[in-house]
């Protein structure tokens, strides 16, 4: 069960922890978050979220710290994220499959006070409190040394909120969640739909492997939304242009990002699809 005292007060304005646990107590058996294991619906989900966040909490973090997560791609590592922030910190992605000098040096710079990993909570003894923390993301380093970027919750709260608004992600719609968690094109993924009481589904690395299976699996899955490089949606293109494949009934809306999209490839996709599916750039 979410905790009373969360579940029922209304949500603070510009508190993303507030406005998640409002919409969990408000929709406790829609489903939140769908993965090859199955479905949780929400109340599941921050029963999971409370309990990780009570661990946090016994490993010492308090409103300010940052926790670094440590997890692959999957339900436990959002599961950790939403118990970072039910803690009032700020999560870290750590990638894994990073190389360890990498790692090391995002924990150097960001000195989180604790640690998640497949093993549980580590405590870490020397952390930087910071004000108000929602996340960090790493730059890429293509310019230099990777450097850590701090958002706030307030600003996590407004761009959600703000994203969900523009693309009237609500209850009944199904977001597929793309981006590597050390991205941060996944916390548009992430926080919108359990915001809105929509469903978060996380995907397998198999599932993109072809165009046609992609598909497959979003027709399989009911995905309405579907949140993409532009890169990969260039190869969706070339598949759809080839006949192999086609944008599944469901997919109501797909937005692109982070690059231009190719003008060629637009033509070639609104001859392919039409006004079936939005296409957002």
């Amino acid at each position: 069960m979410i905790h009373t005292h969360e579940a029922s007060r209304p949500a603070v304005d510009g508190d993303v922890w507030s406005s998640l646990a409002a919409q969990a107590a408000r929709t406790p058996r829609a489903v939140a978050l769908a993965d090859t294991a199955g479905e949780l619906d929400y109340e599941t989900l921050f029963a999971l979220v409370t309990e990780t966040s009570d661990r946090l909490a016994d490993a010492g973090v308090r409103p300010g710290d940052l926790v670094g997560i440590r997890l692959p791609r999957g339900r436990d590592a959002v599961v950790a994220m939403l118990a970072v922030l039910r803690a009032g910190a700020g999560y870290v992605p750590l990638d894994p499959a990073y190389p360890p000098a990498r790692l090391a040096m995002m924990v150097e710079e960001t000195r989180p006070r604790a640690l998640v990993t497949a093993d549980g909570v580590l405590p870490l003894d020397d952390s930087r409190p910071q004000r108000d923390p929602a996340y960090v993301i790493f730059t890429s380093g293509s310019t230099g040394r990777p450097k850590g970027v701090l958002v706030g919750r307030r600003q996590l709260y407004d761009f959600t909120r703000v994203f969900a608004d523009r693309f009237a992600i609500g209850e009944g719609d199904r977001l597929l969640q793309f981006a590597s968690m050390s991205f941060d094109t996944s916390v548009e993924e992430i926080f919108c739909p359990l915001l809105r009481g929509a469903t978060l589904v996380l995907r397998d690395d198999d599932m993109i492997s072809r165009p046609d299976l992609f598909f497959a699996r979003c027709d399989a899955l009911g995905i309405t939304v579907l949140d993409l490089p532009t890169a990969y949606w260039h190869e969706l293109v070339a598949a759809l242009d080839r006949g192999e494949t086609a944008v599944p009934a469901c997919v109501r809306c797909v937005i692109i990002g982070g690059e231009t999209a190719r003008p060629d490839a637009v033509r070639r996709w609104q001859a392919a699809v039409g006004g079936a599916t939005r296409l957002y750039n």
